[in-house]
């Protein structure tokens, strides 16, 4: 039975009863780089590309972009102040010995 969701602000029309995440981006000409969100009334939750999920008439969804920052580690950089508390105590050096202005 022929059913019509919402991604995006535009209707999409389906035949399915259940889909991939991969197989509704691809009904509405989304990419791959992007992550798409089922919208309920009481929550948005993510529908990964392999994850099945039944679709019913009028379900609403939406795709946002992929945050790099989201994956990514932080490491300290060289010579930021902020990364090295000055005068630690524990590493013997004083605030002029971590500063490499100095």
């Amino acid at each position: 039975m022929a059913r019509t969701i919402r991604i995006n602000g535009i209707d999409v029309p389906v035949i399915a009863d259940e889909m991939t995440g991969a197989d509704i981006k691809a009904a509405a000409g989304v990419g791959d780089d992007r992550v798409l969100v089922r919208q309920d009334a009481e929550r948005n939750t993510i529908v990964g590309d392999g994850q099945r999920v039944r679709i019913a008439e009028g379900d609403v969804f939406a795709h946002h972009a992929r945050h790099s920052k989201a994956a990514c580690e932080t490491r300290p950089t060289a010579g930021n102040p902020a990364d090295d508390p000055a005068d630690d105590p524990a590493d013997g050096l004083t605030d002029d010995a971590h500063d490499p202005r100095r």
